[in-house]
């Protein structure tokens, strides 16, 4: 089966960041093949100032 995980927080390092990590490593070690597309960093579209 193909998964795929997208993480929508934006703390790279944070508890949604863990948890889709840790469901990662589950479903590969069942033989599943996986895809994790983590949140990019956006820009701000609010003013400067």
């Amino acid at each position: 089966m193909n998964i795929l995980i997208l993480q929508g927080s934006p703390r790279a390092n944070g508890n949604t960041a863990w948890m889709a990590e840790e469901y990662r490593k589950a479903a590969e070690a069942a033989g599943h093949k996986v895809t994790l597309v983590p949140r990019q960093r956006e820009r701000s579209l609010r003013p400067k100032g």
